[in-house]
């Protein structure tokens, strides 16, 4: 071992010294001889050079290094005590999501349910913008800084039960913003993330909906937490590539690992991982007069319908049934005939996922009565909602 690595040396200290002094050309030495040993020798020193570069960029110092400006640009903050005990998985997790985030439009944040009083370890800027809190006084505090006197007690307790369970939910509640205490109406759905089977983080996106929930005439908006047994959907976090997938309350199962140098290489597939359950999209088999691709909770846009039959002075009974995963609102509404001289229309509607991305659309089924009067019904409530809908939006 002593004459190898003594050999080694000598040839990297040769290499050095006729890189210094290449030979020069002579008679016996021509300058075509030289100049091509003298090139030989720059390749062997450049190798040289790149085989010792490799060794010092496997070091831990640049391991380290190079996690620290992983988490920086992820937004972490790494002096924060909560922050440094995270796991290589945990830093995993939270670098996947930033990296398919807008920090500035997607309010979401991340809790380590691993240890006391699961605090908060990263929040995106929307989110500090929405409940007025800085990131450095988020982080190390419990999500409910932001709970208030009207803060549901009963929306809280089932929350507290779903984190306990290691289920996903979806929560509507009146939260507080940062010191100024002003309230707002949060739509909220949170999301544990396992790592071969075993909890590494909790994940939440939050929505205001103040301004639309405000603008109800007719209701008062509940307040609610939903941890259905038929909502046990699941998605693989390699397959999450933007926030508003998330509008569904549904577990994530962590199936990427680092490759050397303790996860901060390469994204690698991890086998064994549970299944991938996406809710199911409802097939409308029949064409329908619909009202398509309105990206708004469905909660919402049931309260918003039950809102305009009222101000319209139409009986409807709503109710709410879950299938494939996902969720399906209905109304059945009553419009009596205009002439008092007949049966009236009984329609039914149906508040519908129409993609994993949280769009929904309001089907209209004629169940009987006159098809001129349910079509004007139809173009009535279309009229009322045509805030709600995209410009293009087509029957």
């Amino acid at each position: 071992y002593t004459s190898q690595q003594s050999a080694t040396a000598s040839t990297h200290k040769l290499c050095s010294v006729h890189l210094m002094a290449a030979p020069a050309a002579s008679d016996d030495f021509p300058a075509a001889d030289a100049a091509g040993i003298g090139q030989a020798y720059a390749f062997a020193d450049a190798d040289r050079r790149k085989r010792s570069a490799e060794a010092d960029a496997h070091s831990f110092p640049a391991q380290r290094a190079r996690s620290e400006a992983a988490s920086a640009s992820a937004g972490l903050l790494l002096q924060a005590p909560e922050v440094q005990r995270l796991t290589a998985s945990q830093l995993l997790v939270i670098r996947h999501f930033v990296s398919m985030l807008d920090t500035a439009k997607d309010s979401v944040v991340i809790t380590n349910p691993l240890v006391a009083n699961a605090p908060i370890v990263h929040v995106t800027q929307a989110w500090q913008a929405m409940c007025g809190y800085t990131s450095q006084e988020a982080v190390g505090s419990n999500p409910r800084l932001t709970q208030g006197k009207d803060s549901d007690a009963h929306a809280i307790e089932t929350m507290k039960h779903a984190i306990c369970e290691r289920r996903a939910c979806k929560v509507r509640i009146i939260n507080y913003r940062g010191h100024t205490r002003e309230p707002f109406w949060n739509c909220l759905t949170m999301h544990p993330i396992f790592a071969q089977k075993k909890l590494v983080l909790f994940a939440g996106r939050l929505q205001d909906y103040s301004y639309r929930l405000s603008k109800l005439m007719s209701l008062q908006p509940a307040q609610f937490c939903k941890m259905h047994e038929q909502l046990r959907c699941s998605i693989r976090l390699s397959n999450l590539r933007r926030a508003s997938m998330l509008s569904a309350p549904m577990r994530i199962e962590l199936d990427m690992g680092g490759g050397e140098g303790g996860g901060e290489g390469p994204l690698e597939e991890v086998h064994g991982c549970d299944q991938e359950i996406l809710p199911q999209i409802p097939t409308q088999h029949v064409k329908r007069l619909t009202i398509p691709r309105i990206v708004l909770e469905p909660e919402y846009l049931s309260d918003r319908l039950r809102d305009e039959c009222a101000q319209l002075q139409l009986p409807c009974q709503a109710a709410e049934m879950v299938a494939g995963g996902a969720e399906l609102l209905r109304l059945e509404v009553f419009q009596a005939s205009p002439h008092g001289d007949g049966e009236g229309v009984r329609a039914l509607l149906h508040v519908m996922p129409e993609d994993i991305d949280g769009s929904h659309g309001i089907s209209f089924t004629r169940l009987s009565g006159d098809t001129f009067q349910f079509h004007g019904l139809f173009r009535s409530l279309k009229g009322r909602l045509k805030d709600l809908q995209p410009t293009d939006a087509a029957v």
